[in-house]
């Protein structure tokens, strides 16, 4: 093959093939339910909307507060994992500030509850 033969990728027409949905009443009224269910399992918590400004671009950042995964262990354990967000309202904290803060916080949930710190 030459450098001026250039071999042309087929196009799969499934690319360009768009799905659309019947709107039945059946469908309105699963997707009324899954809503429902939705908004009573899913609670949104929203707190410091003073602190937004009033024009302007705003990047907005979600923390969660359940557990994401739990992984069953062979020995009966149960392995979970949290998401700990640490912020300053003023500066970018250092590693070594939330180093600290965190092993303070995994000792005292760790005493308190009864728990073990995985590769502790």
């Amino acid at each position: 093959m030459d450098s001026t033969t250039h071999a042309t990728p087929e196009i799969d027409p499934r690319d360009k093939k768009k799905f659309y949905f019947t709107d039945t009443p059946q469908r309105r009224a699963l997707v009324a339910m899954a809503r429902s269910l939705f908004n009573l399992v899913m609670v949104m918590d929203v707190t410091g909307l003073e602190n937004f400004p009033p024009q302007g671009p705003v990047i907005l950042a979600a923390n969660h507060v359940t557990n994401f995964d739990v992984f069953p262990m062979q020995d009966g354990r149960r392995s979970i994992g949290f998401r700990l967000t640490f912020q300053a309202d003023d500066r970018t904290l250092t590693d070594e500030e939330v180093n600290a803060i965190h092993g303070r916080v995994a000792r005292r949930v760790c005493d308190a509850l009864g728990l073990t710190l995985r590769g502790a």
